[in-house]
């Protein structure tokens, strides 16, 4: 920002000012003769606000030539290079614009003292123009004068080069002893004086005079102006107080949480405190609870508006003094407030007195609106032994991967009060946004063709139900637990779904949830896939890998020939405990993992095009012994075996490598074994910590973040790696509930537990939202699909849960009825935080 240069009349201008009262007052005895006591106690309070606005202009041109440009020019810089625009910016913001709109407003002035010379007439009309001008450019600077402060205050406090040139300033003989604040804050005042002279001119302006039908219409623009920026100013302090409060957030070494609070977009909304008991219940601490809203942001694009969901986070910290300065030692991790209930908040009170030392609150705060921050909100609460106090407990209780019930205690029943009205709202907040603002949304596959029996899942029910459904029949056998799916297209391109479930496989449209009927018999379906440009499918029953010819399954109309549904067994006699489909170097591939003693061992199985071809064209084959298709024309012909001495999890295709997770980590090899690697590699003192808790985690998913960047997902947390499996930085991102499984959909991944699921940014990690369900398990993933995604719509991922508990019959217990749905992105971009 380069300060604006006046015109050269405009000293002139500005120091004619002086001039012209030097006349008046010359003539002042003859004057008095003519005008009333009002009139000339008028033309004083006009006089006066000429002559501050003259003032109020030189001051203006003064933070150029005092601060901006001896910043610019500062060699050595005192603001490095790279961010001193910046840092100008976002001090003086637009102060140029309001030097330019009050230097043409001071010289309308001077010429109407030019032209009415000793009594002015009125001043009410030019006034008027002059705020319908700039009232907009202060609506722009006023917001900022909190962050302005902030980062002066700031800056002197890191930047010693910095703090001398404020002194220096301050010792300028144009800033009469102020400092730089004063200077910032000058606009707010000039606006505030504009309103009680104007005032004061009103009072003595007689009836009649056209200044008394003007002067309220300018009062009413400048009021507005501080109407309109007064929320604007307490959002921008709250944002400095957030700010100074992540400055002083110290996390266990290792457990740092990356809450992005410097963000703009963050805010305070609520802070209290209260007490809890340290140790073994025998010492009382005082602890700072902050309420945080971090993930609201709004962005525009070319077409429409789109808001990103609120996220609620709670952290829960204890003031500590050090060095005169108050440091906020973070508990516990944050809190998702989705994860997070206030119980027990009815309990009696109870006192904080011996046997255990007591705790005085007096003069703290018990709570905080959402506007403001107190002071008593950073204040420990101060122990005493020679007090005892009746305080009220209340309990915050944190859901996910790690349960906890925190007792706390309030000053009293109203402090209790406002905990429970405060977190009421906020989560009444979270629930509209969700509602209106959803990353995914849910499309029901099918919600009444598949029944566990209530016996098997009582143990297992998670106590999330919300209603009963009334339903005029029950299955008469049960289906079993749902286990898989996968989407795929018939011959003529209509969209369908088939659905594993522990007592066989169903086949349905994916836009009529009533036409899912069972195609196959199957005991302990675990697996699906299909390989869509060959029509297989592929399911895994019992432990033994089949494959099946999709158009045996469903064919393409009624008056076709039905093919045979004879499958053919791929494992041979071997116990197959999962498999997977890809593509590596347009080669097409099924691999199936079974063990020994101590080792996976993998088998690599490549199709035979022409044979799968064959047998479609002839519908014909015959049985072998147990039902299966004879090997005499088998589909598949073994591409590669290979083991590993470790116990395997799963296997992902990955830019043309296989990638198995198992108990090392992640093992990457080609398909041709010459090139293998396992990460991470974690080597170093700096990251035993992170090297003991990859050991004691199970790897479930692998994801490319960027294109030199890996996330690698452990099912209780993730972190980066490059290409040569180090981790990019010492920061590990912890989920929030233990991940079972893990998926990916462009800038998400969505990570799957019994009670909901977790989403978060594929790139920063970040956290996004959640989604609740009941025994919710993810049943498709998209990793084996194959080209066709498209025409079966793969763009989405498929799981199941519990529905709503139904109505009994007769008295007796209601099956459990099975909620299949897939989740379909809403929003495109990259998530924001």
């Amino acid at each position: 920002m380069t300060p604006p240069q006046p015109p050269p009349e405009s000293l002139e201008s500005t120091n004619s000012t002086s001039h012209e009262q030097n006349k008046y007052n010359r003539a002042e005895p003859e004057v008095r003769e003519e005008l009333t006591q009002d009139e000339i106690a008028r033309q004083k309070i006009i006089s006066e606000l000429v002559n501050g606005e003259a003032a109020y202009v030189n001051d203006l041109e003064n933070i150029g030539s005092m601060y901006i440009q001896p910043l610019l020019d500062a060699s050595p810089p005192i603001i490095p290079e790279s961010g001193i625009r910046e840092f100008i910016s976002s001090i003086f913001n637009n102060y140029a614009d309001l030097y330019q709109h009050h230097l043409r407003f001071l010289d309308k002035l001077h010429k109407i003292q030019r032209e009415q010379h000793l009594v002015i007439r009125s001043i009410s009309t030019v006034m008027l123009d002059a705020v319908l001008q700039f009232r907009e450019a202060y609506l722009e600077y006023i917001p900022n004068c909190p962050i302005a402060t902030w980062r002066i205050n700031n800056e002197i406090r890191k930047n010693l080069s910095f703090r001398a040139f404020v002194g220096q300033c301050t010792n300028h003989t144009s800033a009469h002893r102020l400092d730089m604040q004063h200077f910032i804050s000058l606009p707010i005042s000039r606006l505030s004086r504009y309103e009680q002279l104007l005032k004061l001119i009103d009072e003595k302006t007689p009836y009649g005079h056209e200044d008394k039908s003007v002067i309220p219409d300018i009062l009413e623009l400048i009021q507005d102006v501080t109407k309109k920026t007064d929320p604007c100013v307490v959002s921008a302090r709250q944002k400095v107080e957030l700010w100074k409060y992540s400055e002083r957030l110290v996390f266990k070494p290792g457990a740092d949480v990356d809450m992005n609070l410097l963000d703009e977009n963050r805010s305070l909304i609520f802070a209290g405190t209260a007490m809890s008991r340290s140790g073994e219940g025998s010492q009382w601490s005082g602890c700072s609870l902050f309420c945080l809203t971090i993930t609201v942001s709004i962005f525009y694009n070319s077409l429409n508006e789109k808001l990103i969901p609120v996220l609620l986070v709670v952290v829960i910290t204890e003031p500590v003094q050090k060095d005169d300065v108050t440091e906020y030692r973070v508990i516990r991790r944050p809190i998702p407030l989705d994860l997070l209930a206030i119980i027990n908040a009815y309990d009696t009170p109870t006192r904080t007195g011996d046997p255990r030392k007591g705790v005085s609150l007096h003069g703290q705060s018990s709570g905080f609106s959402a506007h403001t921050i107190s002071r008593h909100a950073s204040a420990p609460c101060n122990p005493s032994t020679s007090t005892s106090q009746l305080v009220y407990p209340f309990s915050l209780q944190q859901t996910g991967r790690v349960s906890h019930i925190l007792p706390l205690f309030a000053e009293s029943a109203a402090a209790r009060a406002e905990w429970t009205r405060k977190l009421g709202e906020a989560l009444a907040l979270r629930k509209v946004f969700q509602e209106t603002n959803k990353v995914f949304s849910v499309k029901t596959l099918s919600i009444d063709a598949f029944f566990l029996s209530n016996m098997v899942t009582r143990g297992e029910q998670s106590g999330n139900r919300r209603g009963l459904v009334r339903h005029p029949s029950y299955a008469s056998s049960h289906s079993g637990r749902v286990t898989c799916s996968v989407p795929l297209a018939s011959v003529d391109g209509r969209a369908l779904v088939a659905i594993g479930c522990e007592g066989g496989v169903w086949i349905g449209f994916r836009n009529d949830p009533k036409s899912i009927k069972q195609v196959l018999n199957l005991a302990m379906v675990t697996q699906c896939a299909v390989l869509e440009d060959l029509g297989i499918f592929l399911v895994l029953t019992d432990k033994t890998l089949l494959a099946y010819h999709v158009e045996a399954l469903l064919p393409s109309s009624p008056e076709a020939p039905q093919m045979p549904r004879v499958p053919q067994k791929l494992s041979g006699t071997k116990n197959v405990h999962f498999f997977r489909v890809g593509k590596v170097k347009e080669r097409t591939l099924v691999v199936y993992m079974h063990k020994t003693l101590s080792d996976s061992i993998f088998r690599m199985l490549e199709p035979v095009k022409s044979t799968i071809i064959e047998g479609k064209e002839k519908h014909a084959g015959f049985r072998g012994r147990l039902g299966f298709k004879s090997t005499s024309s088998e589909w598949f012909r073994i591409y590669k075996d290979f083991s590993l001495s470790t116990e395997a999890y799963d296997l992902i295709f990955m830019q043309g490598k296989i990638v198995v997770m198992c108990s090392k980590g992640f093992e990457m090899m080609t398909i041709d074994g010459s090139d293998s690697m396992t990460v991470p590699q974690m080597d170093g003192p700096r990251l035993a910590y992170l090297k003991a808790w990859c050991r004691q985690c199970r790897p479930i998913a692998m994801y490319c973040s960027t294109e030199d960047v890996f996330l690698l997902c452990y099912n209780e947390f993730g972190v980066y790696v490059d290409k040569q499996g180090k981790p990019t930085t010492g920061i590990v991102i912890e989920w929030e509930g233990r991940a079972e499984r893990a998926t990916q959909y462009s800038g998400y991944i969505l990570l799957f537990n019994s009670s909901f699921i977790e989403i978060r940014s594929l790139k920063t990690g970040g956290l996004i939202r959640f989604i609740d369900g009941d025994n919710i398990r993810c049943i498709w993933d998209g990793r084996d699909a194959s080209d066709s995604f498209e025409i079966s719509g793969a763009h989405s991922v498929h799981a199941v849960s519990h529905a709503p508990e139904m109505a009994s019959i007769g008295g007796k217990p209601p099956p459990v009825s099975q909620h299949v749905f897939e989740l379909i992105p809403t929003l495109s971009d990259e998530p924001q935080r």
